[in-house]
């Protein structure tokens, strides 16, 4: 276990079943956290450090469950766009937020959170075989990179058996996200989710935005788009950057140390 200052209280969050703690850097450190330690305790996905010092109206850093960090996440911001909500200083409705994969801009609409995630990069369709089956694969970043696979009728079994040997597969030296995606119609698509450095989950903002970029480039649905995952359903909007709302509830705070 790593050392943990002295009652630090950490909020625990919900987006549609991805569940996030936030450690408010304005009170305490995170040297010496062990993240992997904290999320496991707590039955988290991941970790969010901040408000930070930024040029913007603050910076935060994402960590997944396992302690390795995050590029971004839309579930984690539309948390820590929450958070800042609730404990900012000064609430603010519209809230432009640094992190290592780029700024994104929060803003809460009629109870719900939504998150602008940015311009997709250009996508690369893949020849991806992994334990004897071959996947109708596509890559993008969101910032942070996944693997969009189109299947028919995607199960957790699926994410479970596949997910992590496609995370850490040599076409993907730094790992990736990965999502197993079957289209119900121009707008809906269900998917289940295994993420880089925190496995089977119930639900991903940046994969939700993945899934549509790939899905608009193959000219497959509408700009306006319902993904449902486990944890429920987001929706996504792609203009020339790439959006998603949904709701975020409080679950409880943890005091540790």
């Amino acid at each position: 276990m790593g050392a943990i200052a002295l009652n630090s209280s950490f909020y625990q969050y919900d987006a549609l079943g991805n569940v996030y703690l936030v450690l408010d850097a304005r009170q305490y450190t995170l040297a010496g956290v062990n993240i992997a330690w904290v999320c496991e305790q707590t039955h988290s996905d991941g970790l969010l450090y901040g408000p930070l010092p930024s040029k913007s109206d603050c910076a935060v850093r994402i960590f997944n469950s396992d302690g390795s960090e995050a590029e971004k996440s839309g579930n984690g911001l539309r948390i820590f766009a929450a958070f800042m909500k609730e404990h900012g200083q000064s609430p603010k409705e519209t809230l432009q937020i640094e992190t290592i994969g780029g700024l994104v801009t929060c803003t809460s609409v009629d109870g719900q959170i939504m998150v602008d995630m940015g311009i997709p990069s250009a996508i690369s369709q893949v020849e991806l075989i992994v334990a004897e089956k071959t996947f109708d694969a596509y890559t993008v970043s969101i910032g942070n990179p996944h693997c969009v696979c189109l299947c028919k009728s995607p199960t957790r079994d699926m994410a479970r058996q596949y997910g992590p040997l496609i995370e850490s597969h040599a076409l993907f030296p730094k790992k990736t996200n990965v999502q197993f995606v079957e289209q119900v119609d121009s707008q809906h698509f269900t998917a289940e989710i295994w993420e880089r450095g925190s496995g089977y989950t119930l639900s991903s903002g940046s994969s939700a935005c993945a899934i549509v970029a790939v899905a608009r480039s193959l000219q497959l649905c509408e700009s306006r788009v319902w993904v449902s995952m486990p944890g429920g359903v987001l929706e996504v909007n792609m203009g020339t950057s790439i959006a998603i709302a949904g709701p975020v509830r409080f679950l409880k705070t943890f005091q540790m140390g």
